[in-house]
């Protein structure tokens, strides 16, 4: 995780006091719900416009946000690589 993006993410963890709910590792934020996570990508992407954050949700009802995230698509999309 660029420096920039690492600064914004703690602050709004801060921010939002999600310090016990968040795990901060080098290159992702993990947080346990949807409500979370949403607002989290609501305030860090004012704090870091250019970071491009996003994410995805896990089989266990966690979100993995990144900056710089890109989705694969989704299996009815025809320009996904996952489509076939």
């Amino acid at each position: 995780m660029q420096r920039e993006a690492r600064i914004a993410a703690r602050q709004t963890i801060m921010e939002l006091r999600f310090t016990d709910k968040a795990i901060l590792t080098t290159e992702e934020v993990e947080l346990k719900g949807d409500r979370k996570a949403s607002r989290f990508l609501a305030l860090v992407r004012t704090k870091n416009p250019g970071g491009g954050w996003g994410g995805f949700k896990t089989g266990y009802g966690s979100w993995i946000l990144r900056p710089g995230y890109q989705s694969t698509g989704d299996w009815n999309d025809k320009s996904s690589p996952c489509h076939y």
